[in-house]
């Protein structure tokens, strides 16, 4: 807040005391902001020093090394791999952000807010200078004190006048010993403005000040037991403090160099030492130590310590500063830039996948019922993380990563990464639907819907990623112009057709198909392979959360029936359901012509000219030989059970299923009905153009926009919930059948 007032000051024009208080608070700031650097520095070395001095033994190393054989460990693992703990990894990560936080905040005192802080330097040191050294100097001048001399060049050294003629007045010994000189208020003698001592006036300053107020100086000492010292205590005190204080000045005065300094923490990917002790090229990215505690953060996963996962790879920036400014070894910078390169691309996998994984689980729970949600965070660790608060959202915003220089968007680099990610979700989703019977479309609606709301929760963070019906329809293969295909459509009319119609048997009482044990004539068809090895974040987020949703599908039934239909409706849409419908109306008519129309006339040519009605007397054993007898060639008929009948199955399966699928349509079409204006009234979007037209003094019936949108909610409204699928199907059979 200090820094943002200093900046919106800029070059106006403040009072002294206004712009001085001003300039002490920044200075006061700046230093602290220092002070902190420095602590968090040193003891990061600190740190560092005490592991390398004290590895681990082989008693620790067994536990830590993960069956590896404590010979086969160098001297680097045992020093920083192998040594440290998951709570030191977390504070070392912790203060490697402290640091980049502090040197952020430092970095906005650099420009006008620096300005502020040269003048407080100007102060403080004008203020000692006249002020404090003022009544000394006078004393010392009056009473022609061998203290005169070092006080006289103290103050040409370092006193700022307002100009050259109060310079001279102010060097006056005659002027020093007057009487308005000592009655006089000399804090304000010098001007107020943002010009510090130089270093080498600053040294010599500081050096003077010291040899005046040292206790052995002979200035600070009695010349006899009576007689006071030249330097009052007072004034050596003051004289102390201002040394102390002023050995701030310099770094001060350069703090680019000051904070890139204290950022320095090169020494914690260095290991030149080692590679001289184990004899060996390069260690691998496995034992460095920013890897080390990237991997800590990594494997924390939705924790606090994820928005600090980017603090180590700045090490890699101080070491490659350091290899090309200090060593000057053009060798050390690839070997930095290679292994940066390894790491940055392991973190966008590894961070991509854990994000996706996140929301994917988020959404699926937001799905299931809240009254199992308990039991299920309870045994899954990844569920229950993902009902906590999403730590991931300040690395979804990060868009000003530097490394080794080059600006990086991280928010865009993992746009592509989930991009990819949700269309290879949607298209296994696809592929497992592919590979099993239409029941198994109830899955596919759970997945979908899964993958829709992950979309949702992914665009809070990365509002560039695509939309997510483009997603579906580049992995449902709909994407071309005009496209009226799609694999979900195509595999739901062929297992309709090929499964459903000719294996399947309709029951009436429970509104289902139900499937029957298999015959010769009814083979199962053909279906794609299911997808090999599927990671569990790309099906519904976890292993459990998949075990969960499988037994939800397995709930819905082993017959197809309402519930299906409902699912086929919402993965198809009802363009989808129309081509559907056409595919079965066109498959029905064409059985009618091809199939039926043979089997009927064979069926009647195998039907006796006149069957007469038995008396009562032969019985109930009689009449049935007698309509056994006349019956005998349509028995003996080969395709009566794999011809006739199950071609009259197939026609009725068909029209049941129709019916079936136009009860879903009418349920949807009512709902959407009951959330449109009343008839007559105006929809919403052509009353949004109207006023928007109105506010820009167009008149309805002369706006495009009005027509547009009157055009677009035709377009889009919903089928009516009168609308039928099984007339027009009952309507085409008909016709069929006349000319037969």
């Amino acid at each position: 807040a200090l820094l943002r007032r200093a900046d919106a000051v800029g070059g106006r024009r403040l009072g002294r005391d206004e712009r001085g208080a001003l300039a002490r608070a920044v200075y006061e700031q700046v230093l602290r902001g220092c002070r902190y650097m420095a602590a968090v520095h040193s003891r990061l070395s600190e740190f560092v020093a005490w592991k390398c001095a004290h590895p681990v033994g082989d008693a620790a190393l067994a536990e830590s090394a993960a069956g590896g054989t404590s010979e086969a460990i160098n001297g680097y693992e045992r020093a920083l791999r192998h040594n440290l703990s998951a709570a030191e990894c977390g504070a070392l990560v912790e203060m490697l952000s402290m640091l980049d936080s502090l040197r952020s905040a430092l970095r906005r005192a650099e420009g006008r807010a620096e300005a502020l802080l040269r003048h407080s330097i100007h102060e403080q040191t004008q203020a000692f200078v006249h002020g404090a050294l003022g009544p000394t100097t006078r004393k010392a001048v009056k009473h022609d004190k061998p203290l005169k001399k070092a006080l006289l060049g103290l103050r040409g050294l370092a006193a700022d006048f307002p100009s050259r003629e109060a310079r001279a007045e102010g060097m006056d010994e005659a002027v020093l010993k007057s009487k308005e000189f000592k009655a006089g208020d000399h804090a304000h003698d010098f001007p107020p403005r943002a010009a510090p001592p130089a270093m080498t006036q600053l040294w010599l300053l500081r050096s003077a000040v010291r040899a005046l107020s040292d206790d052995r100086s002979l200035f600070a000492q009695k010349s006899s037991l009576l007689a006071e010292p030249d330097l009052s205590r007072e004034v050596a005190k003051e004289m102390r403090s201002f040394y102390v204080q002023s050995a701030h000045f310099e770094p001060l005065l350069q703090l680019s160099a000051t904070v890139e300094a204290l950022s320095d923490v090169s020494f914690l990917w260095t290991r030149e030492f080692y590679l001289e002790l184990c004899d060996v090229v390069q260690f691998p990215t496995s034992m460095s130590l920013p890897w080390v505690l990237t991997e800590h953060v990594l494997r924390q996963r939705n924790t606090p310590l994820m928005p600090l996962l980017l603090a180590p790879l700045g090490v890699y920036n101080c070491c490659a500063d350091a290899a090309l400014r200090q060593h000057k070894q053009q060798h050390l910078y690839a070997e930095i830039e290679g292994e940066l390169a390894l790491v940055f691309e392991q973190v966008l996998f590894t961070l991509s996948e854990q994000v996706f994984a996140h929301c994917k689980t988020r959404a699926s729970l937001m799905l299931l019922d809240p009254a199992r949600l308990g039991g299920i965070a309870a045994a899954d660790d990844g569920a229950a993380q993902a009902l906590g608060r999403n730590w991931y959202a300040p690395l979804l915003a990060e868009r000003t990563l530097v490394l080794l220089g080059r600006p990086i968007d991280l928010a865009a680099q993992l746009t592509v990464r989930m991009g990819a990610m949700l269309r290879s979700s949607v298209d296994i989703a696809i592929s497992r639907f592919e590979s099993k019977e239409l029941l198994a479309v109830v899955e596919l609606q759970a997945a979908l819907r899964a993958c829709r709301l992950t979309h949702v929760l992914l665009r809070e963070g990365l509002p560039d990623l695509d939309e997510f019906e483009e997603v579906l329809a580049e992995a449902n293969e709909a994407v071309g112009f005009l496209s009226f295909s799609s694999r979900i459509l195509d595999k739901a009319t062929r297992d309709a057709i090929d499964d459903l119609l000719p294996n399947c048997a309709y029951r009436q009482d429970a509104v289902l198909f139900d499937r029957p044990p298999p015959t010769a004539f009814t083979p199962p068809p053909e279906r794609d392979k299911a997808p090999r090895s599927t990671p569990p974040h790309l099906l519904f987020g976890t292993s459990p959360l998949n075990a969960e949703y499988a037994m939800l599908a397995a709930a819905a039934g082993t017959g197809f029936g309402p519930r299906h239909a409902e699912a086929l409706l919402e993965v198809l849409g009802e363009a989808g359901m129309q081509a559907l419908s056409r595919a079965l109306s066109e498959h029905l008519a064409a059985l009618l012509p091809h199939s039926l129309s043979s089997y009927v006339l064979a069926l009647q040519e195998a039907l006796p000219a006149e069957i007469k009605q038995p008396s009562h007397v032969y019985g109930a054993a009689g009449c049935l030989g007698y309509y056994e007898a006349k019956l005998l060639d349509l028995r003996g008929y080969e395709e009566l059970h794999s011809g006739v009948l199950h071609t009259f199955r197939r026609l009725g399966n068909g029209v049941a299923l129709v019916r079936l699928l136009e009860a879903a349509l009418g349920t949807r079409s009512t709902f959407a009905l009951g959330q449109l204006p009343v008839e007559g009234g105006q929809p919403p979007l052509v009353a949004a153009a109207t006023a928007v037209a109105a506010a820009w003094g167009q008149q309805a019936a002369d706006s495009d926009m009005v027509l547009m949108a009157e055009q677009l909610a035709g377009v889009c409204a919903p089928a009516r919930s009168s609308a039928s699928l099984l007339l027009p199907l009952l309507a085409r059979l008909s016709a069929e059948l006349a000319p037969l």
